[in-house]
């Protein structure tokens, strides 16, 4: 039950190892930047949440699944498979909610705001097309002329 054959060779396992760690580096970057406004607040506090929530207890999920039903029914593969997917889905969802309904009540949730993906002090610069450059151009030169400044 516990026999992974991907973790018997090293240099498989460096791999694995590695390449996971590039994903998961690509994938919070990449959401930081396109992903990262509330377009819903409660759906992104439970969908956040409950992300890293399952991440921390899917495997226990799993197991009780598997002992309790999935071995002493003897399942074929359709019907586990199923089970294990959606019952472990539903089951940290169950148990998500009230957790975090206790966990609101000891520390009430603070104000937070988004991630800048910029640096301090520099500022995104927007690129200009030749049209919006010639209208800054006549409306800079339009300025001057008001103030004085013909030459």
């Amino acid at each position: 039950m516990f026999y992974y054959p991907l973790y018997d060779n090293y240099t498989l396992q460096c791999l694995y190892t590695t390449g996971t760690w590039v994903f998961v580096f690509m994938i919070v970057w990449i959401m930081a930047l396109i992903a990262n406004d509330k377009f819903n607040p409660t759906f992104y506090k439970y969908f956040t949440g409950a992300a890293l929530y399952a991440y921390l207890s899917h495997y226990f999920y799993i197991i009780l699944l598997a002992a309790l039903v999935v071995r002493p029914y003897k399942l074929n593969f359709a019907e586990a498979f199923s089970l294990m997917f959606f019952g472990t889905f539903i089951l940290i969802f169950i148990t998500y909610w009230p957790l975090n309904f206790l966990y609101e009540l000891v520390f009430p949730e603070k104000e937070t705001k988004a991630l800048e993906l910029v640096p301090e002090g520099e500022e995104e610069k927007e690129e200009m097309t030749p049209e919006a450059e010639a209208a800054a151009a006549a409306a800079a030169k339009a300025d001057a002329i008001e103030k004085g400044d013909a030459a």
